[in-house]
């Protein structure tokens, strides 16, 4: 009582309002590879405008390597009930990690206290286990340590909150909060409130992708459970996994003005489109089909299929508001790379197959193949299409019985006859009832579109294909 909260963030999670109306921010980063921040922003005095032009911020180790999500490697969360408060979500998300992971706050020079809220979400579940000491971290403010070797499990075991107060001063006009030494497993933290006595010391801004918007309004953090409309209780079920943690519009699901906002720096939109809407909008073009999908509990269940594309800093983007939208995401340009079990996998038969003379198609084991029978040259080729811009593998299947190896080549060639790429191939002795595979990248990025795979073969009798795998 009596004291004026600046700031209450969420690790690791989303906005949030808990029980008592308070409403905690999202966690947010800025700096390399994220948004791009003034070099001005440093000390601050304590007049009320002084943090308005900086940013409060969340760093981890992928700080120092550019083009990697800010979160990546040090955000989790659980769905397990959380025993000593209502409010679950506020612990159920947070953010891990060793020396790396810290939070800067701008603050005027003066004394405050600092809530630190815990869980201990993995060690103990289940019970029947002594996890004392299994995780053991210091959390410093300033650098100066305030809680030394904490053990969630030994206070108060898991799945259970944990809330620690301390005072701290801060001088030059920052307070960082960091976790210098984790002598067993890593830090973890799932909220943090700063206050003063001061009324007049104000948060400074919270790091966006977004500074200007109209049609709808900015949150940050998307999540299953959003509501996915202002005026809907329609609950965000699924996400493809990129896009956990982006910045997003939220409009009404009443057709109206056109969304439109201005990016900071440059960034990835994605847009869900309706799945079962008969025409595309034209202003879609342009946009590429990241082959994945978002799913909301609208009629038991409703599909977007999402799109996405890419844009330079301070462009501005319009958006029709139409019914077939779900959802529009911003997010950070990243370099990092899908899971690759994640990326879709794209089958063709050998029934869309164009064969040369000396080529058969078959019935082997029950699949339907292309079979040499030629010991001079032949070919087969498959049309493919490519969704998204991306580094491509084609994997072969086929059988041989002969114990002699045996070359091709695989080409890909795009519609105008330009060949992209040409690769010599091997294929090996198969034993009887079994399939080989012989698999190739295109190295280089290959753009969405309509594209020949072409296997060229010479002296390869008996070499059976029952397909190709496009990744």
């Amino acid at each position: 009582p009596g004291y004026n909260y600046i700031y209450r963030i969420n690790c690791g999670g989303g906005e949030y309002k808990d029980e008592s109306g308070s409403v905690w921010l999202a966690d947010k980063a800025v700096g390399s590879g994220k948004l791009a921040v003034s070099k001005k922003q440093s000390a601050v005095g304590s007049r009320k405008s002084a943090t308005q032009n900086l940013y409060w911020s969340s760093f981890s180790w992928t700080d120092k390597f550019p083009g990697m999500s800010a979160f990546f490697g040090s955000q989790r969360r659980t769905f397990d009930p959380i025993k000593g408060t209502k409010d679950w979500q506020l612990f159920q998300d947070f953010r891990y990690g060793k020396d790396q992971l810290k939070y800067e706050f701008p603050l005027p020079d003066g004394e405050y206290i600092v809530e630190l809220y815990f869980v201990e979400p993995w060690l103990g579940i289940g019970g029947g286990m002594d996890a004392t000491h299994m995780r053991l971290f210091d959390v410093a403010i300033n650098n100066k340590i305030v809680l030394h070797d904490l053990d969630i499990w030994k206070e108060v075991g898991t799945n259970t909150a944990l809330k620690k107060i301390v005072r701290a001063t801060v001088t030059g006009g920052k307070m960082v909060i960091s976790f210098p030494n984790s002598p067993a497993g890593e830090a973890i933290i799932s909220a943090i409130a700063i206050a003063s006595v001061n009324k007049n010391i104000h948060a400074a801004r919270t790091p966006s992708l977004v500074k200007k918007f109209a049609g709808g309004q900015l949150l940050h953090w998307m999540d299953i459970g959003n509501h996915q409309y202002s005026d809907t209780s329609f609950a965000i079920h699924s996400l493809p996994p990129v896009l956990y943690g982006a910045d997003w519009m939220q409009f009404s699901r009443k057709p109206g003005n056109p969304i439109a906002f201005q990016l900071a720096d440059k960034a990835d939109v994605f847009i869900a489109i309706d799945k079962n809407s008969i025409n595309k909008p034209a202003w879609l073009k342009g946009y590429e089909d990241t082959q994945t999908e978002m799913e909301t509990d609208e009629n038991a269940g409703k599909k977007y299929e999402v799109f996405r594309k890419r844009f330079p800093k301070d462009a501005i983007i319009n958006i029709e508001h139409s019914r077939v939208v779900g959802a529009i995401m911003i997010l950070p340009v990243t370099n990092m790379q899908p899971a690759y079990d994640l990326k879709p996998v794209n089958s063709y038969k050998t029934n869309v197959a164009s064969i040369s003379s000396g080529i058969k198609k078959e019935t082997v084991g029950g699949r339907e193949c292309v079979v040499v029978k030629s010991v001079g040259k032949t070919n087969v080729q498959w049309p493919i299409q490519t969704g998204v811009a991306d580094i491509y593998s084609v994997t072969i299947k086929y059988y041989y019985p002969g114990e002699t190896k045996r070359t091709g080549k695989v080409q890909l060639v795009n519609t105008g006859g330009t060949m992209m790429l040409s690769e010599p191939v091997t294929f090996t002795f198969t034993r009887p009832g079994k399939w080989n595979t012989v698999t190739f990248n295109t190295s280089n990025m290959v753009n969405a579109g309509n594209y020949i795979v072409k296997l060229e073969l010479e002296n390869a009798e008996g070499l059976t294909i029952s397909g190709i795998d496009v990744q």
